[in-house]
C-alpha cells in the first residue's frame, strides 16, 4: 500500500498524510547521516611500551613531527612512546565511527590487546577525550586517554589534563585538593 497523500476517491487525506510524508522524510535525513558517517569510517591502532599506565595524548598536525603510517589492513597505526605524548604530522581523523585498537608491544614484537571496554575490570582504556586549543587558524587539535584502572588511578582526570597541557606547552591545571 503506498501513502500518497490523497485518498482513493482523489480527496486529501487528513492531516495524518502529512505526518506520514514528514516522518518518511525524517527516516530519510537520519539515514543519510548514518550513511555518512559510515563513509568517513576508518580504523586506528594504537600501540604503547608494554606495561604502560598512564596519560595518553595525540596530538595532531605538528608539522614538525612525522606521519603515523598505516598497516596492511589500512589502519592508522599511532605508536605511543613513553613519555605518553605522540605528535603527528597528520591531519586530526574526520567525525565518524572508528574501530580503535590498543595494544602493549613487547620489545620482541608481540602484542597484547588493552580492552577498552567499561565492562572490563583492571587496566584498561577510559577517559578517552578528543579537544581543540585555541582558535583558527592557530588551533590545535588532540586526542587524549588514560591507561590504567581507573579504581585504583587517583585523579585520573587530572592527570590526563595535566599531560594535555604539558604536550601543548600550557600551564598546568590547578591539582584539586586531596583530603
Amino acid at each position: 500500500m503506498r501513502c500518497s497523500g490523497r485518498a482513493a476517491s482523489g480527496a486529501p487525506l487528513p492531516a495524518l498524510g502529512g505526518v506520514m510524508y514528514r516522518l518518511r522524510a525524517s527516516l530519510l535525513l537520519a539515514v543519510g547521516a548514518l550513511v555518512s558517517c559510515w563513509a568517513h569510517s576508518d580504523s586506528e591502532v594504537h600501540v604503547l611500551p608494554a606495561g604502560f599506565s598512564g596519560p595518553v595524548v595525540i596530538v595532531y598536525a605538528d608539522s614538525d613531527s612525522a606521519e603515523a603510517t598505516r598497516n596492511d589492513q589500512g589502519a592508522t597505526v599511532y605508536r605511543i612512546p613513553d613519555s605518553g605524548v605522540l605528535r603527528v604530522s597528520n591531519a586530526p581523523p574526520p567525525a565518524g565511527f572508528y574501530d580503535i585498537s590498543y595494544f602493549y608491544e613487547a620489545p620482541d614484537g608481540t602484542r597484547t590487546e588493552i580492552p577498552s571496554s567499561r565492562d572490563t575490570q583492571g587496566t584498561r582504556i577510559f577517559g578517552a577525550v578528543d579537544g581543540v586549543t585555541g582558535s583558527a587558524p592557530d588551533e590545535v587539535r588532540w586526542q587524549a586517554y588514560v591507561v590504567g584502572d581507573p579504581d585504583t588511578f587517583q585523579e585520573w582526570g587530572w592527570h590526563r589534563e595535566a599531560h594535555v597541557s604539558q604536550a601543548l606547552g600550557q600551564p598546568p591545571p590547578i591539582r584539586p585538593r586531596t583530603q
